[in-house]
């Protein structure tokens, strides 16, 4: 599980958030502080996930006494990340699957799929097995899905064990709502326990983990760069309210908020952390 600091913080890395460059300054700030690599099952575990192994290795005053972090992305500017990565990695593995050997193709990874709650039937069925369709394997299907404008991927996003492909690597398949990464194992998404930094507003994150290096934006579209607005239609927005429809909202509540936690340094001072 994401956890660093001997337990001390969880992060809960939502696909498409800037997750890899948090945790890379987490995990080489833990280093630097000598204290050991820390590990997780799935890079994109929900807190769903992470709450159950918590509890197991540290104990419920731990896990009610940790503190929670995780960035949260424009749901559009999100979805739209998504649609280009799809895109570039669908082409990718069509490309090279003439190089690889039967076995190899389409692999599906269960410790970094992009889909929340993975149960351990769903790790033995899948894992490391190949799981491909149509979309991913024939030429036809692969051209088409690369020719997909956003307005008519969004159009077409179907999602894994309730609509479309059997198969989780189907391209088609949509991004869960970061919700859906958010909610403990009572189902609820307690917003007293969690810390939301938006990934445009990312230095307020730095500023709330003082001590930590300086978080790289890496793999993140910017917006002066390419604006999401130039890809989406009335249609489409109107379909990304549907999915996405908690994430706007939540979005929109941390964009307005202007006051941030006081800041933390990790790792606390046990002797200290005793006496709170």
């Amino acid at each position: 599980m994401p956890t660093f600091f001997d337990g001390e913080l969880v992060f809960v890395h939502i696909p498409k958030c800037a997750g890899i460059s948090v945790r890379s300054a987490l995990a080489n700030y833990q280093l630097s502080e000598g204290l050991g690599d820390p590990s997780w099952y799935r890079a994109h575990e929900s807190l769903f996930e992470i709450q159950t192994n918590f509890i197991e290795k540290w104990g419920i005053e731990k896990w009610e006494s940790t503190t929670i972090v995780s960035t949260f992305r424009h749901p559009v500017d999100r979805a739209v990340s998504w649609w280009k990565f799809r895109k570039k990695i669908n082409m990718m593995n069509f490309q090279s699957s003439s190089t690889l050997k039967p076995e190899e193709e389409q692999v599906f990874n269960v410790t970094s799929a992009a889909h929340p709650y993975i149960v351990p039937e769903d790790y033995a069925k899948y894992h490391r097995k190949v799981c491909s369709c149509r979309h991913e394997v024939d030429e036809p299907h692969v051209e088409e899905f690369d020719s997909l404008s956003f307005h008519d991927y969004i159009g077409r996003m179907t999602t894994w064990k309730e609509s479309g492909c059997e198969n989780p690597n189907c391209p088609y398949h949509m991004l869960p709502p970061q919700v859906r990464w958010l909610n403990d194992t009572s189902g609820n998404m307690r917003m007293d326990r969690l810390n939301l930094f938006l990934v445009d507003r990312l230095n307020e994150l730095e500023d709330f983990l003082p001590d930590m290096p300086k978080i790289y934006h890496r793999n993140v579209s910017r917006k002066d760069k390419e604006d999401y607005r130039e890809h989406l239609t009335t249609e489409s927005l109107m379909l990304l309210n549907q999915l996405y429809g908690e994430d706007f909202k939540i979005y929109e509540a941390l964009n307005r908020n202007s006051s941030r936690p006081a800041p933390i340094r990790f790792p606390m001072n046990h002797t200290e952390r005793k006496k709170q």
